[in-house]
């Protein structure tokens, strides 16, 4: 059921925006923004968590090194492109604040478009990339979007105007401290005490990272994020468990997340005008697209592989999704309702053309790949 439910984002997403204007016309009050924002931060910790186990930061490169390039090559690139893009075509936007969303879309991945590919005969190389990409983007990309939220937070009255970059450059210090030095022993006490390598730990490392760093003022998503990192470095059990969790952890959130992304900001849709709907649109195809493909010019890939490769991911999804709604209580953030307004239309676009396109473009790139093999084995 879970399954089904993920593999239809634009449905469950229709399902709460109809249940949000149902609620408003009898009347019944919804939960405040303090209450969102607290879901969406769960709900990223749990899928950034599962997403750091998958790789070895140190080993990246030759693990996959498609996704090393997607990440350190593109990524930034797109980041900044996108930011430039905003502030330009948004002459509202403060250069923070565009550089903040920027950095949000930066955080991409979506499940139905990863198995799309995974589970079909493709080139082990393209199938390395298509699942690790996600991953790496989110688990080291997090940190950045919260600095990012720093720099876009308006100071208080009597501070300085980094006081608020400040704050959030010392609770990612802590956050990786406290999630690093937790994730450090259970790998620890795992390798040396346990013959699955203490998987299980790892889960508790998590459980009281996220909420020692909520209580001494750190960020808990950079503290989820680190408690996976530094586990999935030091730990030698084996890639399976990791990838069911993994697996486990997106039926759970994903159909959650789609169908918040209805609900809480799906109204926001129809305060877009035309100029943030083009932006959205450019910014789901060119201006992902360009960065990505740029980043695998020198790649061991076959040119096909190559564009596949740029248009197949990068899209902002559930990440991006809940790393907005936690915006909700941010009081002091710059420009905030253009932000989550902006946001949504590009996360909607995000899904709706990596939902329309992912089945096609597999299978035709599937059947490219068949053509050239014929053509080599014919030579």
């Amino acid at each position: 059921m879970l399954r089904s439910l993920t593999r239809a984002p634009l449905l469950l997403g229709v399902a709460g925006l109809l249940l949000h204007y149902l609620l408003a016309a009898v009347g019944l009050s919804f939960a405040t923004s303090s209450v969102w924002a607290f879901v969406a931060t769960l709900a990223l910790c749990a899928l950034v968590f599962s997403a750091a186990l998958q790789f070895r930061i140190s080993r990246l490169g030759q693990q996959c090194p498609v996704s090393f390039r997607l990440c350190f090559g593109g990524a930034p690139v797109f980041l900044i492109a996108c930011g430039l893009c905003a502030f330009i075509l948004m002459p509202q936007l403060s250069l923070s604040a565009a550089f903040l969303l920027g950095g949000i879309l930066m955080l991409n991945g979506s499940a139905f478009d990863r198995r799309a590919i995974v589970n079909t005969p493709a080139p082990a190389l393209v199938k390395a990339g298509v699942q690790f990409e996600s991953a790496v983007v989110l688990s080291l990309g997090l940190p950045i979007a919260v600095l990012l939220l720093g720099s876009a937070t308006n100071a208080v009255a009597g501070e300085g105007a980094l006081a608020p970059l400040l704050r959030s450059s010392l609770a990612v210090t802590q956050a990786f401290a406290i999630g690093g030095t937790l994730g450090l022993v259970a790998a620890l006490i795992g390798n040396r005490f346990t013959r699955g390598h203490g998987f299980s730990l790892c889960i508790i490392a998590v459980l009281v990272a996220v909420p020692a760093a909520w209580l001494l003022g750190a960020a808990p998503l950079v503290a989820a994020a680190a408690t996976g990192l530094i586990w999935a470095e030091q730990s030698r059990a084996p890639h399976q468990p990791r990838l069911r969790h993994r697996l486990r952890t997106e039926r759970l959130v994903m159909p959650i997340t789609y169908f918040l992304v209805g609900f809480v900001l799906g109204p926001r849709l129809f305060s877009a005008d035309l100029l943030m709907v083009t932006f959205a649109l450019v910014m789901v195809t060119l201006m992902r697209v360009l960065p990505r493909l740029a980043a695998l010019q020198n790649a061991k890939l076959p040119r096909q592989a190559q564009f596949f490769l740029s248009w197949f991911g990068g899209t902002p999804g559930a990440a991006s999704a809940l790393f907005l709604m936690t915006l909700l209580d941010q009081p002091n953030l710059m420009d905030q309702d253009l932000i989550l307004t902006i946001g949504t239309v590009c996360v909607v676009m995000g899904i709706f053309t990596a939902r329309l396109t992912a089945q096609p473009l597999a299978h035709h790139y599937l059947r490219g790949m068949g053509v050239v093999r014929q053509q080599e084995l014919a030579v």
